[in-house]
């Protein structure tokens, strides 16, 4: 049976390894570590959104947040606008980037250095954060009590 540790160490391997796969083949080190990394925080607190949703106050605690239907149907919602928003942090991370080439004072280069890196750290996040959901509920799939269909 799945416990909150398990769905910690699933969550953040399942965010790092899809946003691992969303990071665009062209990308530079520091972009990949920091999608990287952003995977993984995402998909821990992923991983832990079902049970905040439906906090686990006794055994049958499975409710919305939980059950197979309105996740389906909100993971595929989310997945369906994720490049773009991804796309969208990249875009904000990269301008960040090229505005530290030409940054007047150190501070000034610091600054946008730590905003791209900020960007590209939010897009892995974005895809940790429903890789980690979605481990969480495939882990309680397994369990004797299994999943509601819808909540």
């Amino acid at each position: 049976m799945a416990n909150g540790s398990d769905h910690a160490w699933f969550g953040g391997c399942a965010g790092a390894a899809f946003a691992f796969l969303k990071v665009p083949e062209n990308a530079a080190g520091a972009q990949k570590f920091a999608e990287l990394l952003g995977g993984i925080l995402g998909g821990l607190a992923g991983a832990r959104l079902p049970d905040i949703v439906d906090p686990p106050t006794n055994p049958n605690h499975r409710g919305l947040g939980h059950g197979v239907i309105p996740v389906a149907i909100v993971a595929t919602k989310y997945q369906m606008s994720l490049s773009q928003n991804q796309e969208d942090c990249r875009h904000f991370a990269a301008e960040q980037w090229r505005a530290s080439q030409s940054a007047p004072t150190e501070l000034d280069r610091y600054i946008f250095n730590t905003l791209g890196f900020i960007g590209f750290l939010v897009s892995g996040l974005a895809a940790g954060l429903l890789a980690g959901y979605v481990s969480h509920i495939a882990l309680d799939a397994t369990t004797p009590k299994s999943l509601p269909l819808i909540g």
